[in-house]
Formats: C-alpha cells, structure tokens, sequence
C-alpha cells in the first residue's frame, strides 16, 4: 500500500522490484536460519526453537517500521471488524484442528462436526461481512473486491502457486530428512 501511495510510474517498478527481491532474501535466509537453528538441537523440541525466532525478528522489524516508513496519517483510517475476525478465527480453528490431529487420531467422528463447523462459520462470516458492507462499516474482507476483472483469477492463482509452494517445502523436507537420512 505505502509503495502504491508514494511512488508512480518507474520509481514504482523500481519499488516493487525492491520488495520482491528483499521478500524473496527474507524467505531464503529464514529457510537457512531455522535449518541451522533445528540441526542445533538447543532443545528438545527438534524444530520449535526455529520458531522461537519469528518474536524478535517481529520486534525489530516493527520498531523500524515505525522509524522508518513514511507517515500515512491523514488517510481514512478503517476501522476494526471483530465480528469478522471472530467468525473467520472460528472457522480457520474448525478446519486446522482436524486437519492437524485428525490423521494421527484416526480420524475420529469429532472431526466431520468440526468440519462441518468451518462451513458453518465461512458462511456465516460471508453473511457478516455483506451485512458490515451495506450498514457502511470496516469490513475485515470486502466481497465487492472479488467483482473487479482479474481479482477472482489472482486469488485463485495465488491459492494455487502458494498451496504448491507449501506442498513442495513439506515434500522436500520429509524427503530430504526420511528417505535420504539428510539432518
């Protein structure tokens, strides 16, 4: 958003070319750094140190942020949906928690209620945010934006190359430590 606010023409490529490249150095090096920090065994807990890291990073990058980005204030400020983030925070939980424990339980009967749960609660979250659109509110995701040519396909897109990306990571790393004995 800062970089669509303040930039135009080249110097916007130039800053979205920044970005991407700093965004794609981020994800190496975190990939290396929990690497490292998981063959390190500094505890138990195999990989869970590695997420450890996310708080300070997450702290300083913050604390940067604030000094250095450009001030946006005098902007509309939008405000909070609770409702929203409580309904989809419903039902991401009713399709993580099966998702996550279910195979290793052997996927007992809890888990289709739960399931079934999350299309409740995506549903109701559907109806909640059209409702906050129409009474003039913030919504958390405004629908309205799926209308727009090339959104519904982008979404779809980036869905896809994402749920890829995760699958390729998961993929390798089983690979890499199971079958080839790899650290």
């Amino acid at each position: 958003s800062i970089i669509q606010l303040h930039f135009v023409g080249e110097s916007r490529n130039r800053a979205i070319g920044a970005y991407s490249m700093v965004l794609a150095a981020g994800v190496a090096t975190a990939l290396v750094l929990g690497g490292l920090l998981v063959s390190a065994h500094l505890l138990v807990a195999a990989w869970r140190p590695a997420l450890l890291l996310n708080a300070p990073v997450g702290a300083v990058v913050l604390i940067s942020a604030r000094r250095s980005l450009p001030d946006t204030a005098g902007r509309a400020q939008v405000g909070l949906d609770p409702a929203g983030a409580a309904a989809l925070a419903v039902a991401l939980l009713a399709l993580i928690v099966p998702l996550t424990f279910g195979r290793d339980a052997g996927w007992p009967i809890w888990v289709w209620p739960c399931l079934g749960a999350c299309a409740v609660a995506l549903a109701g979250f559907i109806r909640l945010e059209r409702r906050t659109v129409a009474q003039g509110g913030d919504a958390l995701f405004d629908l309205d934006i799926l209308k727009l040519p090339g959104v519904e396909a982008g979404i779809g897109a980036v869905a896809l190359v994402m749920a890829c990306y995760a699958g390729l990571l998961v993929s390798l790393t089983l690979h890499l430590q199971q079958s080839l004995g790899f650290s």
